[in-house]
Order: C-alpha cells, then sequence, then structure tokens
C-alpha cells in the first residue's frame, strides 16, 4: 500500500529531476551524468518505501486509535527533527520544509488508507469511516480538516512560488488559530 502512496512524490521527483537536473547531468560538464540521475531516482524511490516501511513498523506503538493521527504524530516527529538538525548544522534553503510537508501528508493518507482496510477486512463499509473518525461531530470534522488543509495550501503554495520558507512561516503562525482547542 505505501509504494502506491509513494507513487505522487516519486513522480513529483521525477518531473523536477527531468525539467531541472537532467540538463545539467546530462551535460558533458557532468561528473556523473545518467549514473547520477538514475541514483537520485533510486534514492527517492528507496525514501518513500523505507518511510512506509517504519509506519507499518511503529504503527502498533505510537498512541492513538486511528492510524491517521498516528501518521500526523510520525510526520510531525520527522518535521521537528529534520527541522532541528538543519538549524544545528546550519544550512542554507529550505529543501527541508517541502520534503517534511510531504512526509506528513503521506503518513497521513498512508494512516487512512490502513484505517480503511483495517476496517474493510473486518467486514465494514467504507461509510463507517465516518463514525470511526466521529466526523459528525463538528470538533472532531475541523480537528481534521485544519491542519489537512494547511498542509495542503502549505504545499501548493510552494509549489507555485518555490518560496518554501516563507510558505512555512506563514503556516506556522496560522496553525494555533486553526487548531479546535
Amino acid at each position: 500500500m505505501g509504494a502506491a502512496v509513494a507513487v505522487a512524490p516519486v513522480l513529483y521527483y521525477l518531473i523536477v529531476l527531468f525539467t531541472e537536473r537532467a540538463p545539467t547531468e546530462l551535460s558533458a560538464n557532468s561528473q556523473y551524468g545518467l549514473l547520477g540521475l538514475v541514483s537520485g531516482l533510486v534514492t527517492e524511490i528507496g525514501f518513500w518505501l523505507v518511510l512506509s516501511f517504519v509506519f507499518g513498523a511503529l504503527l502498533p506503538y505510537v498512541r492513538g486509535r486511528q492510524a491517521v493521527w498516528k501518521g500526523l504524530t510520525l510526520g510531525v516527529v520527522f518535521s521537528i527533527s529534520v527541522g532541528l538538525s538543519t538549524l544545528l548544522v546550519d544550512e542554507a534553503g529550505s529543501a527541508w520544509t517541502f520534503r517534511a510537508l510531504q512526509v506528513v501528508l503521506f503518513l497521513v493518507l498512508l494512516g487512512f488508507l490502513l484505517d480503511r482496510r483495517t476496517l474493510e477486512g473486518h467486514g465494514f463499509q467504507r461509510r463507517e469511516l465516518v463514525d470511526v473518525y466521529r466526523l459528525r461531530e463538528v470538533r472532531f470534522a475541523v480537528g481534521y480538516a485544519s491542519p489537512l488543509i494547511l498542509l495542503l495550501i502549505g504545499v501548493g503554495q510552494q509549489l507555485l512560488s518555490g518560496d518554501t520558507a516563507e510558505a512555512i512561516r506563514s503556516i506556522i503562525e496560522v496553525a494555533p488559530n486553526a487548531l479546535p482547542r
């Protein structure tokens, strides 16, 4: 299931690979050429597959009942750890922020698909996810929707503008007010 979900970020990587890296990697001045492109692609595919495996392995140990919240929890832990390591190393650029948003979205989606598959395996219908997630209660519906909407806005804004640092700063400023108390 994780491999199927990983198709979207890998396709995005392929687009970036062919539009931005391919011209320089395939030039006469490139040290590795095609091998550099293939290596990058294999690394990207491996990242998403390993992330899927780690999520599945940690799923029983993360607190909570729904895999969606467990995915959000692990995504936030990943984001904080990568963000702190970037600050400590003092790396320039904000490529980590886009990766962090991708990871959070990926793990939340994977968690949702796991919850759905679990319910279907026990004879429940897909529509019963509404009851499991308690989406008929406004508090829970807003609790699920607001972080997801913020993440989608952040990723979309980064994709369109290319200014990842400013997009993340605005999301971080807005996020505390959007979550239910």
